[in-house]
Order: C-alpha cells, then structure tokens, then sequence
C-alpha cells in the first residue's frame, strides 16, 4: 500500500502515460491481493509504447524480475539506442545475455568492460565480469586458451573481494566462484566456496544448488538430493528446482515421484512457456513407459499447444496412439511431421510399427530402411526390420537384421528370439532353440517371448523329424523333447496372459498359427485347450 502511493505521488510528477508505471502497479497490487486490479494494470501496460529511454529501461527492468528475458533485452537495447550512456541499461543488458538462452558471455563481458570504464570501483562490475569469463572458459575448446579464461575470473573475483565487503557481495561471489570452480573441474575448491556462502546467508537457495550438483558429479547422490530438497524448501515457487529434481528422480527410476515434480514445475511456469512445453513432453514420455497411454497423449497434446514443433512431445503422442491401436492417427501424424523435411529415426520407427500392425510389411520395412539410415547401430530398429522380414517369408534378410540387433544389443530378449525364429525356418534347429533359451534368459518374461520360444520349438520339432530317415531314432528322441518343451512353454504363455483373455487368444492366436502344427497332436497340447478354450471353435 505504500509503495502504491509512492507510485500515485510518481504519476503527479511524470503524468505521461508509461507502460512501466501500470507493470509496477499490477505488481504491488497482486502483492495487496488486488488480482482484479492487477489484471486491469497489466492490460493497460500493453496498450501502451515506451516513451523514452527511461520508460524502456523500466520495462526491462520489470520483465527480467519477471524472468523474462528476452524480452527485457529487447528494452535494454531501446533504453541504449536512445540514451547510449544508460549505465544501468547497460549492466542490466550484460546481466540478461550471462543467464539468457543461448548465454553470450563475449557480449556481457565487452559491456562489462565499458561499465567498469564509467565506475572502475564498483566491486559488483567485476564479480560479472568474473563469472562471464567463467562461461567463456567453459566453452572454450582451446585448453591454454580455458585456462587463460579461468585465471581472468579468479582475478576479477579477487578485486571484486578487493573493493567490497557487504554480506550480499561475499555470499554472491562464493556463489559464484564456487560454479566457475565447478566448471573448472576443482571440486574441492569449489565445494569450500560454496559452504561459505552458506555459512554467509543459509536462507538462499543458491548454493545448495550448485552444491547438489557438485556433490551429485562426485558419486554422492543422497547428499545431493538433501541439498536440493533443502534449496527447494528455502525457494518453494521455483520451477526449475523442481525440474532438477525430476530428472534425477527419472534417473533413479523412481517414475512416480518424477511425475509429481514435473507436475509442481508446471504448476510455477508461465502456462505457455518453452519450459512448459518441455516439461508436458516429458511427462508424455513417463506417462508412456508406464502403460497410461491416454494420459500421456493428453500431455503430449499440451506440449504440442506450446510448441508444434516439439520432436520429443511428436514422437511420445505417436507412441501413445499406437499404444491405444489408434494406427490411423499415428500415420496421420507421422505423415504430418515427416512431410515438412524433417528427420526423425524415432517417427519413422513408430510409422514402421503402426504399418506392420496394418500388415503392410512392405512400408513397414522401407519405414525402419530410412530409420536405419539416420541410426545405423539402433538395435530394436533391427530387431523390427527383422521381423517384418519373417512376415514377408525372407528368413535370410531377417537373419541378418537379427544377427545385427543382438551384435549391438547382447542384452535384448527380442533380438534372440526373432534370430531364433529365422534359423528354425532355415532349417538349423539346434541353434534355433539354443537362441529361444536365451532369449527367455535375457527378455522380460511376457506371454509374447514364451509365445515365440514354445512356436520355435514346435517348429524345431518338425525340422528335426524331417532328419529321423537318415539318423533314425536320436533325431525323433529330440523331436519329442522339442515337443514336450513347445507346450511347456505354450502352458508358461498362457499362464501369463490375464483371466478372460486367454479363450480369446487360444482361438485368435494359437488355433490359427501353423507353426505349432507338430504339437497339436500331443495330449498336453489337448489338456491346454481343455483349460483354456473349453468350447470347440
């Protein structure tokens, strides 16, 4: 309330209308709890234009409180352009490119230089100045030419301690050397800076911050962790603290916990925000891996409100929608995407799968052919063309997509299945079933994987009875035990589907295919239809 006042006592003095004027008085208002008022302020300051150079100079002022800054930069250099010796326009503009996105620390610092020209004792100049040779020296690529960098910052740190000495400063300083520290990769050095300032002031969040980090990098992630929560705590409306933490919860796979913070992050960003779009994408992808696929549509659908051109938030909404057999609109959208010239392995792969489940094998390959293209050593690419490969009765191209795919990947279940299930149909039983195994050794143990073990075995089976004229009794003992594995592993599948599917998959699946034609004989094999189809189909 008195700041509103100073602020009406400001409108007698300068009557001229300023944007600025009613962006300053929407704040104090919502401060009061004036929201009404406050939105009134707000749509005042955008009808107006900046007067002069000190109205541009209070804009920008206000948008980098706001974080803003962009468009504060916008403001700083107008402030200039009409006022060129607008010192504070000045610091203010080479602060904005220090935390900017992209940084330009070469133009902070040359500002920075010109500010110290005017007042070559103010301590403040050169603790910027410091932490703008920081970042060029961490994006240098020449080391002598890092080091040289790193050297000037600990020399302006050290007169910026040379000149000034409130507790504002030193915290700020040890902030801020300690991150240059850290970049510079003295851990210890930087680890002393950043427990003075919290020494200083441990009612900022700052350097719990920077510490969390520093200390995560050194293979402490509980400590880590407790100083992030701490800074959180001191800093609560925050968004990118929250953000951190997601990610490190993603990282610790603790998806749950992930979702909640990415949900708070949200909750503090402006609605429409880069970082907004990032984080809703995000969401879509841990909604995704875990089995809500409406859900992480609807967040992808958000991302793509934000920012159309989001390949993260693309390629998850895709994903979704084949999750929910939804094949028409993942093309739709795939077609949408790719048409407009742009590369993504990720889209193509998906395309590929939504045209396999349409049985169009044909485009189902070329998809994953361009796929591979942009990412030769992605395994579940090849893996993928594999299969499409078996469907379309090529064993020998899917064998070496699968031999490629377990190359690149020795760990995954599906590639030594599908390698599996093209050697049997080449006629090599032995190391058909050998790969089955193994593939039950290494994939996730879904109704799926026992599904193509038990099909590899039965076709095993009549591969090895084909041979019993010329080795006679050993080949029909193997056949049999190939058998008897078949519906082991038939039994295993079943087992594994949930109550009130398995009718349903005994008569769409099993009673069609084939390849398990060698078993459907056996007693056992009557006994699981007995169980598990009752009704003759």
């Amino acid at each position: 309330r008195e700041a509103l006042g100073i602020l009406d006592a400001a409108a007698q003095v300068q009557p001229l209308p300023s944007p600025a004027y009613h962006l300053r008085r929407a704040a104090c208002l919502a401060r009061a709890g004036d929201e009404a008022g406050a939105s009134r302020q707000r749509v005042e300051a955008e009808r107006l234009e900046p007067a002069n150079a000190f109205d541009h100079f209070l804009l920008g002022r206000e948008w980098s409180k706001r974080g803003s800054l962009t468009r504060a930069k916008r403001h700083f250099d107008a402030a200039l352009r009409l006022q060129p010796d607008h010192f504070w326009a000045l610091c203010l503009s080479a602060i904005c490119e220090l935390n900017g996105s992209p940084q330009r620390p070469e133009v902070a610092k040359a500002a920075l230089r010109d500010c110290l020209a005017r007042h070559p004792d103010f301590a403040w100049l050169y603790l910027l100045r410091g932490f703008a040779c920081g970042q060029i020296a961490t994006a240098e690529t020449n080391q002598a030419q890092a080091e040289q960098s790193f050297e000037d910052a600990e020399a302006d740190f050290r007169k910026a301690l040379e000149l000034g000495s409130g507790q504002e400063l030193r915290y700020a300083l040890r902030v801020n050397r300690g991150l240059v520290r850290f970049k510079r990769d003295r851990p210890r050095e930087a680890a002393t800076d950043l427990r003075e300032a919290i020494a200083i002031d441990p009612t900022r969040f700052n350097a719990y911050v920077t510490l969390a980090h520093l200390d995560r990098e050194q293979g402490r992630p509980e400590e880590a962790a407790a100083l992030l929560d701490r800074a959180i705590e001191l800093k609560p409306d925050l968004a990118p603290l929250y953000r951190t933490r997601a990610l490190w919860k993603i990282e610790s796979k603790d998806r749950d916990a992930a979702l909640h913070d990415l949900d708070e992050a949200l909750r503090r960003e402006p609605p429409r925000s880069p970082e907004a779009a990032g984080d809703h994408a995000l969401r879509g992808h841990l909604l995704c891996t875990a089995g809500r696929h409406q859900e992480a549509l609807n967040a992808c659908d958000a991302a793509l409100e934000i920012d159309p051109e989001d390949a993260e938030a693309h390629r998850w909404r895709v994903a979704a929608l084949l999750e929910l057999k939804r094949y028409d609109d993942v093309l739709h959208s795939c077609d949408g995407y790719l048409a407009n010239g742009k590369a993504s392995a990720e889209l193509l792969e998906i395309r590929g799968l939504a045209k396999a489940h349409r049985k169009d094998y044909a485009g189902s390959i070329a998809d994953y052919t361009r796929a591979l293209a942009l990412k030769p050593d992605r395994a579940t690419l090849h893996a993928h063309r594999g299969w499409a490969h078996l469907i379309s009765e090529a064993p020998k191209l899917a064998l070496l997509d699968f031999e490629e795919a377990v190359r690149l990947d020795p760990g995954s279940g599906d590639a030594f299945s599908g390698r599996g299930s093209a050697l049997v149909l080449l006629g090599q039983h032995r190391s058909a079933v050998a790969d089955a195994e193994e593939a039950l050794r290494h994939g996730e143990p879904t109704p799926r994987m026992y599904y193509n073990a038990a099909r590899t075995y039965a076709q095993a089976s009549a591969v090895a009875a084909a041979h019993v004229g010329e080795r006679g009794r050993d080949a029909l003992d193997v056949s049999f035990r190939y058998q008897d594995r078949s519906l082991e592993l038939l039994g295993d599948a079943l087992g594994r589907i949930p109550d009130g599917q398995r009718d349903g998959f005994w008569r769409e699946v099993i009673h069609a295919d084939e390849a398990l034609r060698a078993i459907r004989r056996r007693p056992r094999f009557s006994e699981l239809s007995a169980r598990f189809a009752p009704t003759p189909p």
